[in-house]
């Protein structure tokens, strides 16, 4: 399945599934796959995600979202949307990669079995449908066309669930679904075919009272919500009831055999949320294997691994005539683990072995194991465990399906046993709110969703706070949620149950590590942010580089640390808290400060690097650390934000905090970098003159300070100048800039500022001077030039031919640096490049020219064109905005005369 329709919208990638939570991006989505295959035009896109009051800008609102769609597809390169004939889309996919086809799929599949006379069979697929019509479809897309599909895939689930109750009861499988079907009913009071399910199930189960009592509570909601009263149907089983009519006895469910059926699953979780993807991996791995299966169910302590197992158990029970044995080996307990000779032990005498023939010998043992269970068609379920060693001589033989839970990834099993790793994460936030309302029956949608953030969303932590405020109602939600705010780990507790309390949990997880691991751990906790690079753990690890990724990797495999990317490390919430809670108590005052100045040290270093992956982290440390006296070599790598025109309310406030700290310490580079910074803040923000006053006084700061602060202070008070159209003390700061660096062997400087001098000098009709300081920029960097240089550098040279009317030259010029752009796939320097272009074009005079080639090239380049807050891009230079404004002012122009899908009639 490749796209979600039911929950919220997704597109499920190899990664996981990336939600599409913007509504109307959502709804364009929705409208292509609700026909995968089909065209679907322009008109009716508009119709059905914006209704009868689309914005005037709406055809290219249209276009935008198709191209963001085709972003979030590429990791998915067998999806395409592609343009059909007129102004018509198509999502190019099989019908059964989406869920809502996938489900008629099979309750299609299931009828034809049931007619054929395989109700069993026909069962199995219409449980794996219900698993997948589990929520409403369309979470949060609006419109009266989203709300009529909502309303009949909700239609149909009713249907599907009323089909597969009635096979379970055919089936005699009332006891397994008995308080399934009650929470279905409690959901849906009005479906009167599935009450009628759930009143024969309890008088089968031999609860006629419970089902006399449903009978009644749905007839007073009948009539208090519909003025109604139950139909003939449901009365007449009522009837039935109360006289203990033996027509109701139905299919006994099949029991014993000539040998031992064990039954060891715990009981089912009484409320569970979610997991339909994972209980689908296993679903499709028992059924592809022909029980012969093997899945290891791995996560954070407290994730629900124990709970996924044993409902996919209970599930799926009558598909294993073996029966389901169950042992927990106590890999992550108080207590010490069950030794693999002491867990055979219990299986075998649960499969009817006496225990004086049981051998005491491991391998014997293993092999006796392996003899009773061959193509018995047994479900094996090895909970907790520590490793492999462990779990290894406990599997089954051939014909048996098993599942093996724990903290730890359990690599190898994958690796020599054939193991069908599922990872568990935490439950995203909607799930989380939908476990909280089933385990509280209360609360309001707010708050609610506040409890599940602070619980980091992990099932454990939902549970205990559901008990916590259960024994103190009168607190609320929100009163819990004020404890949880001042202290979490404390907070999430249960006094008579040590063990279910967050902090005991991981206290479990820690123990298992070495030292080495345990102390990296706590040195992770306490530095501030929500994710670190692996290069800076290296940094603040006391291990060499290789005993450090040692380190990293058993805390990988414990799930203690996450790696969502290459390269980068996080933590869960809870763990990140647990963490920082441990290196209080195990790092002295000492360490932790030292680490805390490798941290800014580390991030300072980078400041000239791109900050997108450290933005977050370095605001979340800056709030931490607020009285720092070194604060701003932390912030300095902010830069790169103000550059890109971001968050500037935001950094201006840290920056204001670092100028101040820097001159309570008298740190004079510190009191220009922060100055320098607020310098760039003001001209993002359109304020020249307060960018020209703040720039000139960092330029008296700099003058007692080195040549590299000379240099950058002289470069940001020319770009000012020219921003503010003072072209003369543009090129006369920034030539100052550019010789101090040359002079200093500094060749990052003329790189940044060259687009300056260039623009500045020509537009001042002296194009013989920003030759000259070209070429001497060039020829410093001869050797030294980067793809993107070569790139820059031609705009630059075509900028200055275009200056001197030699436009032929000039459009060579630039179609070699656009075909350089193109091989780098280069999505912001092709629309640079395409802005040049357009600027030679129109003095050439040749519109249809420019019209072919920027909307040829447009459609991959539309990424790049958006603003820079939209997208991860390099520094923003002011040729940037002249190149967007220059590609979209022509597209204003030429859309409406050349694309037919822009047309509008004339007034």
């Amino acid at each position: 399945m490749l796209i979600r329709l039911i929950g919220t919208v997704a597109i499920v990638t190899p990664d996981g599934p990336v939600e599409v939570t913007a509504p109307k991006l959502a709804g364009v989505l929705a409208a292509l796959a609700s026909r995968p295959g089909v065209a679907v035009s322009q008109h009716e896109l508009i119709d059905r995600v914006w209704g009868s009051n689309p914005p005037d800008s709406v055809f290219n609102v249209v276009y935008s979202y198709i191209a963001r769609l085709r972003t979030l597809l590429k990791p998915l390169p067998q999806v395409r949307i592609d343009r059909a004939s007129g102004s018509s889309y198509t999502l190019n996919l099989p019908d059964d990669q989406v869920d809502v086809h996938m489900v008629h799929s099979l309750v299609a599949e299931a009828t034809e079995l049931g007619d054929a006379g395989d109700p069993a069979d026909a069962l199995k697929l219409l449980r794996r449908a219900s698993t997948l019509a589990h929520a409403p479809a369309l979470i949060g897309v609006p419109g009266p066309w989203a709300k009529s599909f909502r309303d009949g895939v909700h239609r149909e689930r009713l249907g599907l669930l009323t089909e597969r109750f009635r096979l379970e009861l055919e089936l005699g499988n009332h006891s397994a679904v008995v308080e399934e079907l009650s929470t279905v009913v409690d959901s849906e009071p009005a479906a009167e075919p599935l009450v009628a399910h759930l009143m024969l199930a309890y008088y089968r189960c031999g609860r006629p009272a419970d089902a006399l009592n449903r009978f009644e509570l749905t007839r007073r909601w009948l009539r208090d919500e519909l003025g109604a009263s139950p139909s003939e149907r449901l009365t007449a089983l009522h009837r039935q009831i109360l006289n203990h009519d033996p027509a109701l006895d139905g299919v006994k469910p099949q029991s014993g055999t000539d040998h031992a059926t064990p039954a060891q699953l715990p009981a089912d979780a009484t409320v569970f949320t979610g997991r339909g993807a994972e209980l689908g991996d296993l679903s499709r791995l028992a059924r592809s294997q022909n029980y012969t299966g093997l899945a290891t169910v791995v996560g954070v302590g407290g994730v629900g691994k124990t709970a996924l197992a044993v409902h996919w158990g209970h599930d799926h029970r009558d598909r294993f005539p073996g029966g389901q044995l169950y042992v927990n080996l106590r890999g992550f307990d108080n207590g010490d683990p069950i030794t693999p000779v002491e867990a055979l032990d219990r299986m075998l005498t649960a499969l009817g072995h006496d225990g004086s023939t049981i051998p005491s010998n491991l391998d014997a043992a293993a092999e006796m194991f392996r003899s009773a269970t061959s193509d018995s068609g047994t479900l094996v379920i090895l909970d907790n465990a520590h490793g492999v060693a462990q779990v290894r001589p406990l599997l089954p033989g051939s014909g048996c399906f098993t599942i093996i839970t724990s903290r730890n990834r359990l690599t190898g099993l994958s690796v020599r046993d054939g193991a069908h790793p599922i990872r568990l994460a935490t439950l995203s936030e909607d799930q989380s709110a939908a476990l909280l309302r089933r385990l509280l029956g209360r609360a309001g949608d707010e708050e609610i969703h506040r409890l599940a953030r602070l619980c980091g969303n992990l099932p454990l932590a939902l549970r205990i706070a559901a008990a916590r405020i259960a024994e103190a109602p009168d607190d609320g939600v929100s009163g819990y949620c004020d404890q949880l705010q001042r202290d979490r780990l404390s907070s999430l507790a249960v006094d008579d149950d040590p063990e279910s309390a967050i902090v005991d949990n991981l206290d479990l997880s820690l123990r298992g590590l070495d030292a080495q691991a345990r102390n990296l751990f706590c040195r992770i906790g306490s530095l501030p942010g929500d994710d670190v690079a692996a290069d800076l753990v290296r940094q603040v690890s006391s291990l060499s580089e290789t005993d450090t990724d040692r380190a990293l990797a058993r805390l990988a495999s414990g799930h203690l640390v996450e790696q969502p990317q290459q390269g980068r490390y996080r933590m869960h919430d809870l763990v990140r808290l647990y963490a920082g809670k441990r290196a209080h108590t195990e790092l002295s005052v000492t360490e932790r400060a030292a680490l805390i100045d490798v941290f800014i040290d580390w991030h300072h270093d980078r400041a000239y690097q791109p900050v997108e992956d450290e933005e977050a982290n370095i605001f979340a440390a800056a709030e931490a650390l607020a009285e720092h006296p070194r604060l701003w070599r932390l912030i300095l790598p902010l830069r790169n934000t103000i550059n890109e025109g971001r968050s500037l309310d935001r950094v201006q406030r840290v920056v204001d905090t670092g100028l101040r700290l820097s001159r309570t310490t008298g740190d004079d580079l510190g009191v220009f970098r922060m100055t320098n910074m607020l310098s760039s803040i003001a001209n993002r923000e359109g304020d020249l003159d307060g960018a020209i006053r703040l720039g000139e006084t960092a330029a008296r700061l700099a003058d007692s300070l080195g040549h590299r602060e000379q240099t950058i202070a002289s470069g940001n008070l020319g770009v000012f100048h020219r921003a503010a159209g003072n072209l003369r003390g543009a090129a006369d700061r920034v030539a100052k800039a550019v010789d101090l660096a040359l002079c200093n062997d500094n060749l990052v400087s003329p790189r940044v500022f060259v687009t300056t001098l260039v623009e500045s000098l020509t537009s001042l009709g002296d194009p013989v001077t920003a030759r000259e300081h070209l070429t001497r920029i060039e020829t410093r960097l001869d050797g030294q030039m980067t793809d993107v240089d070569q790139v820059r550098f031609r705009i630059h040279t075509s900028t200055i031919l275009i200056a001197e009317g030699r436009f032929w030259e000039a459009m060579t010029m630039v179609e070699e640096a656009l075909e350089l752009a193109r091989g780098q796939a280069n999505g912001y320097l092709t629309a640079q490049c395409l802005g040049q272009l357009s600027e030679v074009f129109y003095r050439f005079g040749w519109a249809e020219s420019a019209q072919s080639v920027l909307l040829t090239e447009l459609t991959s380049s539309q990424e790049a064109i958006e603003p820079p807050w939209n997208r991860r891009s390099s520094v923003i230079t002011p040729r940037f905005w002249s190149t967007s404004v220059s590609i979209n002012g022509l597209l204003s122009w030429w859309r409406p005369h050349c694309d037919p899908s822009c047309r509008r009639p004339s007034p």
